[in-house]
């Protein structure tokens, strides 16, 4: 029989070369109190879910903008976003994919583009339209705000778009001498921390303006407090600087290549962590100490080393899926085939077997339609919004049945056997036998393999004769080397790759 190890290595070496791996840029690995630090302000996150799946803004409803910082956060973490659900069962990215068609505002477009390229939500048709056609033809800033318009542009190099050279040149036009931005983008006014940050981010997104960079940080490292933490703008540094201008000034620092843990002035990672509440949400600063939703969502993925837009930690689609990628911060990463594996899947696979039960993944979480799923070797884990909250909400994908239907096997039904050591499964009208029935029962019997579709039955090649039985999610093979779970993963994904 062929063996799993002889046809894994080049049917993944062809997967990798069918697509270009993106380039990415390696960050900082953040440090295990950095990475508990997070946690903490995740876990409360998730409580923080409305009955219809979004985030409470400045007043008490869902907010739009919210939400998609949220969202952002939340997939920086290594959790979909999607599977975090309020207690009706609903999540923030199906609040959001409501809630964007009613948005005008292209700044707010820019933060709804990050947090579905984050998640791999397909954008919608009309969303990349709707923010390229607010470009005021004079200035080419997008809407009426000069923050907006870099949020818009960072928006557009998360869905993968070329940024015009003039919406690029409008944020290095904007920068004042001495080196700030400010909320209005005029020159001649006073800068800000939150927009230099942003200003930055923008530009290194898009690969321009080393020399603004440089002088941008040149002035974030003038508006930190006498704790490292960095201020809004000069005028209020004096009183203290705050938990979002600090994380903003992180994330500018990150993306232009330097270490937040030791930057001029202190560590800002320290810094933004004394901000944190018991609770593990983030105040805004001690003047303002109730847990803040705002500050803790900036903070998050600042503290993950992870600049804007952030890294996606799932794909649209299963050839952007299968591309060789690199760690995510808190999610565990296989070396063999260059995948990660993040929540939920993470403590599912974990729970149930790892490795040895699933096989190594062959892609990242993407979308099948509107099913979340993962490839493994020998198994799809299927995450059903449906059945959010019960044992049920993660399946694995009917492998074998589609196999059956793959290979047109005939599968159909059989009388039940009159030996002892048989269990006949009426289901499905099978049988499952002797050693086959101990180890389908000691492998996770039908949450894990399914109901049996075919008998047990004696198949040849040209690596000898093994006796091999399909069920609904996997397939068995008893040879002198004992049992196995077969590659159907593997098959599953070239299938996925060629439709």
């Amino acid at each position: 029989m062929v063996s799993r190890s002889a046809r894994f290595l080049p049917i993944v070496l062809l997967l990798l070369s069918l697509i270009v791996p993106a380039t990415v840029t390696a960050a900082e690995a953040p440090t295990a109190d950095s990475l508990a630090s997070a946690d903490a302000a995740t876990t409360w996150v998730r409580t923080q879910i409305r009955d219809d799946g979004g985030i409470a803004g400045f007043g008490d409803a869902s907010d739009p903008s919210a939400t998609a910082d949220a969202i952002v956060a939340l997939a920086a973490a290594g959790i979909h976003p999607a599977t975090v659900t309020s207690s009706s069962g609903a999540d923030p990215v199906s609040f959001l994919a409501d809630a964007q068609a009613d948005i005008t505002d292209p700044g707010v477009l820019g933060k709804v583009a990050m947090a579905f390229a984050a998640t791999g939500h397909p954008l919608p048709t009309d969303l990349v339209t709707r923010i390229t056609d607010s470009a005021d033809a004079t200035t080419a800033i997008y809407g009426q705000s000069f923050y907006g318009h870099l949020t818009a542009v960072l928006g557009l190099s998360a869905a993968g778009q070329e940024v015009p050279s003039a919406a690029i040149d409008a944020i290095t036009a904007a920068q004042a001498e001495d080196g700030s931005w400010g909320f209005t983008g005029d020159p001649s006014a006073p800068g800000d921390s939150n927009t230099t940050a942003l200003a930055i981010q923008a530009l290194a997104a898009v690969g321009a303006g080393d020399d603004a960079i440089a002088a941008g940080l040149a002035y974030l490292a003038t508006v930190r407090d006498a704790n490292g933490a960095v201020g809004y703008d000069a005028a209020s540094v004096a009183s203290g600087g705050d938990a979002n201008s600090t994380a903003l000034a992180i994330q500018a620092v990150t993306a232009a290549g330097e270490d937040p843990a030791s930057w001029e002035g202190g560590d800002l990672i320290t810094a933004l962590a004394g901000f944190q509440n018991d609770s593990g949400a983030f105040q805004f600063q001690p003047a303002m100490p109730d847990d803040s939703m705002l500050a803790t969502v900036q903070a998050i993925p600042a503290l993950l080393g992870e600049p804007l837009p952030i890294r996606p930690i799932a794909a649209p689609y299963a050839a952007a899926a299968a591309e060789a990628t690199e760690t995510l911060p808190t999610c565990d990463f296989v070396a063999e085939t260059q995948h990660n594996i993040c929540e939920p899947f993470r403590a599912y696979w974990n729970a149930h077997g790892g490795p040895d039960a699933f096989g190594r993944p062959l892609t990242e979480m993407h979308y099948e339609g509107d099913l979340l799923v993962q490839y493994f070797e020998r198994a799809r884990f299927e995450w059903h919004s449906e059945l959010a909250g019960t044992e049920w909400q993660i399946l694995l994908g009917l492998l074998g049945a589609e196999t059956i239907q793959a290979e047109a096997i005939d599968a159909g039904p059989i009388e039940a056997s009159s030996a002892t050591d048989c269990n006949f499964i009426t289901e499905t009208q099978h049988n499952i036998c002797g050693e086959m029935l101990a180890f389908w029962q000691s492998h996770g019997g039908v949450p894990i393999l399914g109901f049996p579709l075919t008998e047990a039955n004696e198949v040849c090649n040209d690596d000898g004769c093994g006796t091999v039985q399909v069920f609904e999610r996997a397939r068995i093979t008893q040879s002198d080397d004992g049992f196995v779970l077969d590659d159907l993963g593997i098959q599953a994904v070239e299938r996925a790759l060629a439709r």
